[in-house]
């Protein structure tokens, strides 16, 4: 287990090893659903679920996880940059508020960053928050998750795994290694 954690009425986890965990079939989509049980083909990048003792997980090798947290309701998010930029996290939140609930949680787990996470020149068209060094340009996943979670909900609580993707060898990396590897992130309301 890379991370586990207690809170109040939820757990959430980070393992290379998940055990009874729903994860959907991911897409690289802004697509988010709601489950309230195992079901097959669910195709998403999203889940979020009310029902207790059932665990929702993503599966990621350099693209966002986030977990979010309301009232009755949790979700995962698996946020690539494409997710990010069509607007995954907008839709995740008009879910939950669709089930009268807003999210006041979000833990943003490990992913690329912007010391390892090269891109072309058309971030620029997509992305304000770049960082260039030698003419290269840098996209950092978490921090803009975190930049649009903040514009969602101004006072929601962040817990941040603060690691890169690439540069942590004990974590996946798809752009580090090329592996079909993944960890997942996944959260258990209680």
């Amino acid at each position: 287990m890379l991370f586990y954690g207690e809170f109040e009425d939820f757990k959430i986890g980070i393992t290379k090893n998940p055990q009874e965990v729903f994860l959907p079939k991911q897409i690289h989509s802004n697509v988010v659903v709601y489950i309230k049980g195992f079901t097959e083909n669910v195709e998403a990048d999203g889940v979020i679920t009310d029902k207790i003792n059932f665990k929702i997980g993503i599966k990621t090798a350099d693209c966002v996880p986030i977990i979010l947290k309301s009232k009755n309701f949790v979700g995962a998010i698996h946020a690539g940059w494409r997710g990010l930029y069509n607007g995954i996290l907008k839709n995740a939140f008009l879910l939950f508020e669709s089930f009268s609930e807003k999210p006041y949680f979000a833990f943003i787990g490990p992913s690329a960053k912007e010391c390892c996470y090269e891109v072309g020149p058309e971030f620029k068209d997509y992305f304000k928050s770049l960082k260039v060094v030698d003419n290269k340009l840098f996209f950092d996943t978490q921090k803009e998750a975190i930049n649009q979670l903040k514009a969602l909900n101004k006072d929601i609580k962040l817990l941040v795994y603060e690691t890169c993707s690439i540069c942590n060898k004990e974590i996946p990396s798809y752009r580090r290694d090329k592996t079909k590897e993944r960890m997942v992130v996944f959260v258990e309301k209680v």
